[in-house]
């Protein structure tokens, strides 16, 4: 995952304030999430799956009172996030009234937990590979069929408001699961 670069903080700040410049609603909140995942699964003492993917995503709110629009979309270029805006605004402005709409939260002051681990962060889809080979082989010498999922992911989060709102983090995730079968038990 290391060669896979997310949008960066200062990316984001330059997307929140296209989006801010772009609205004309009371209320702009922004959730942003991109995220590289990767995958490799196996089955019957074999790998069957190893994939990374990317997956980034904006989701725009806007509100006008408590008339509420939402757009989500991938493309973060001007002309995309313009149109963003205005299908978000679009929507409000036909959508009935919401009596339980929130308003967007201002600036907020948060202690910070890290939830970063740049080991996890650099792994590779050949170290998994390797990794899941080695579990394959302990099955196979054990006379067990191994079946499984080795999955780890890196995303970059952020949330805004028009109202003073701006936080964004880095996190990494990562999970092994193993099922070992034999004739009369699995474990």
């Amino acid at each position: 995952m290391k060669d896979i670069s997310l949008t960066t903080k200062s990316e984001f700040a330059a997307i929140t304030k296209a989006v801010f410049a772009a609205s004309t609603a009371d209320d702009v909140f922004i959730g942003f999430n991109d995220e590289v995942k990767m995958t490799t699964r196996f089955a019957n003492n074999q790998i069957i799956q190893n994939i990374v993917t990317r997956r980034p995503q904006l989701s725009i709110k806007v509100s006008f009172g408590e008339k509420v629009g939402w757009h989500r979309g991938d493309k973060f270029d001007s002309e995309s996030l313009h149109a963003a805006v205005l299908q978000a605004e679009k929507i409000a402005t036909v959508a009935p009234e919401d009596p339980q709409h929130m308003p967007s939260l201002g600036a907020l002051h948060h202690k910070k937990h890290p939830r970063f681990s740049e080991a996890t962060a650099q792994i590779e889809p050949q170290d998994f590979a390797e990794k899941v080979s080695a579990v394959v082989e302990k099955c196979k010498s054990a006379g067990v069929n191994g079946a499984g999922i080795f999955f780890a992911s890196k995303t970059h989060v952020g949330v805004a408001s028009n109202k003073g709102l701006f936080a964004f983090e880095a996190l990494t995730s990562s999970s092994f699961s193993l099922t070992a079968t034999l004739a009369d038990s699995t474990g």
